[in-house]
């Protein structure tokens, strides 16, 4: 009976490391198809040995804040009138909860398997960077036309947002990270993957995306080549991206929106012209107002309160497409209440503080990425924003890791 239980353990561990490298493959790739690696990990957990040693007590308080946030949706559910919704919505959100879980309960990954998951990682989207250049550059050289953002991506199912902020880190990775697979070690490479992927963040177009991946490349320059070339090389980064943007039409009018969405004038004009994210963030702050304490329910918020409120506003593609808040302290706050946004808040807090104890500036950038996306999309209302951030955030708590270190 012993050895049987040795057996299974071994083989559970065994699945919960092929679960976590297919996690990392699919992630940027196709965001159904995260649900078959969670499962993978979900019975390599249940089967394989259990150990919680070694986690601090930092880490358990951010599994705490964790659970209160979840559980803050459990009541909700129970005290909502659309069930279905509601069920829909927890079932969604349910790997925030239990990746961290696998992570922390469970004999922490070696260093060959946390190597192994971060450079899968990096493979994995610099493999999908290729892909979306090269159907660029075919589909210019046939029909002489950009192509951009979802017209890029209609051979899989991912929002061009989520794809890019897996970039951004799957970059950060790899350039920052102290170990890497020989293939990637040289400067040459580095430089190519780079070229690749910051194309391909500039062809998803997403906005927040390219500032953020110009911000982090400028800060990677000056750390790299100190102050004085650092500065003069970020500065000609700068002015690149700046000539990039505006030679590309669609680029130019969606930062010209972005830039006049916040005057009044912009407020008032046809909901075809103004940007859609100024409606749903005007919506939803209205509602706040109105009932700031305990929010409106997890089933009844969205696909009755807020899809009203755009109906009654005359945002018509708001009521058509049942739009969310698009920003996810918002989206906490309308579901769960004052509660649930301050939960929510003491995530991150919590996180960054271990981030800047264990010196992990990987784990603080992915933070940071988190934080600054999660203003201008409701990435938990997604299994591709839910699985990318319970994953990592998971996996950066579970061991304090060379790996998890910049290069020093």
């Amino acid at each position: 009976m012993n050895n049987l239980y040795k057996g299974s353990a071994k083989v559970g561990d065994k699945l919960f490391v092929l679960g976590s490298v297919l996690m990392v493959i699919l992630l940027p790739i196709h965001k159904m198809s995260t649900t078959i690696a969670f499962t993978i990990m979900l019975i390599g957990f249940v089967l394989g040995k259990k150990s919680f040693k070694g986690i601090s007590h930092t880490s358990w308080i951010l599994f705490a804040s964790i659970c209160a946030y979840f559980l803050f949706h459990v009541v909700s559910y129970f005290l909502s009138t659309n069930k279905i919704y509601a069920f829909d919505d927890l079932f969604i959100k349910a790997p925030l909860l239990l990746l961290p879980l696998m992570f922390i309960f469970r004999a922490k990954l070696s260093n060959f398997h946390t190597k192994l998951i971060m450079n899968t990682f990096i493979l994995s989207n610099l493999a999908m960077g290729l892909v979306i250049l090269f159907r660029f550059v075919i589909h210019y050289a046939i029909h002489a036309e950009f192509i951009m953002m979802d017209q890029l991506l209609d051979f899989t199912i991912m929002h061009p947002s989520y794809l890019s902020i897996s970039m951004i880190l799957g970059l950060l990775m790899w350039l920052v990270s102290s170990e890497k697979v020989a293939p990637l070690k040289s400067r040459s490479a580095q430089l190519a993957g780079t070229v690749v992927s910051t194309s391909s963040i500039f062809l998803l177009g997403s906005r927040m995306a390219i500032l953020v991946l110009i911000f982090v490349l400028l800060g990677l320059v000056i750390a790299r080549l100190g102050a004085l070339k650092g500065i003069i090389s970020a500065i000609s980064i700068l002015l690149l991206a700046v000539l990039i943007t505006i030679n590309i039409p669609y680029l130019n009018e969606r930062f010209s929106k972005a830039a006049n969405m916040f005057t009044h004038s912009a407020i008032e004009v046809n909901e075809y012209i103004v940007d859609d994210r100024l409606m749903t963030w005007k919506n939803s702050l209205e509602l706040i107002k109105e009932k700031p304490i305990w929010g409106y329910g997890l089933g009844d918020y969205r696909f009755s309160i807020l899809s009203e409120k755009h109906n009654v506003s005359g945002f018509g593609k708001g009521y058509r497409q049942k739009l969310n808040a698009h920003n996810q302290f918002m989206e906490s706050w309308l579901a769960l209440g004052v509660l649930g946004f301050i939960s929510l808040i003491s995530i991150y807090l919590i996180a960054g503080y271990i981030s800047i104890k264990n010196h992990q500036l990987i784990f603080a950038v992915f933070l940071m990425i988190s934080i600054l996306f999660a203003t201008v999309e409701s990435t938990f209302q997604s299994q591709g924003g839910i699985m990318f951030f319970g994953f990592f955030i998971a996996f950066f708590i579970q061991g304090n890791h060379k790996e998890l270190k910049p290069n020093g």
